[in-house]
């Protein structure tokens, strides 16, 4: 069951509707939050364990301890996360 990917605004767009709002675009913030929040049946991590799981296996980093900065930073790199400032790089 996939969701049209519909979104109501963009730059030019001075005002949305409540009730299209929570119609399409409140409906695809659930569909999204969804997935991230439920466990997958086939091996119990959500989307966001599953990245730091296979930074570690990846890194081989199962028996070394590091702190938690260094980890994120590693499974950023890893995994193409797309948010934040890592390897947002604009020339």
């Amino acid at each position: 069951m996939g969701l049209p990917e519909l979104y109501l605004y963009g730059k030019n767009t001075q005002s949305i509707s409540f009730s299209d709002f929570v119609n399409r675009e409140l409906i695809l913030f659930s569909n999204t939050d969804i997935i991230r929040s439920i466990p997958s049946l086939m091996d119990g991590f959500k989307p966001g364990q599953r990245k730091v799981i296979f930074t570690c296996i990846k890194r081989n980093l199962t028996t070394k301890e590091l702190k938690v900065a260094q980890l994120a930073g590693s499974v950023a790199e890893q995994s193409a996360y797309h948010h934040g400032e890592v390897g947002q790089i604009e020339s």
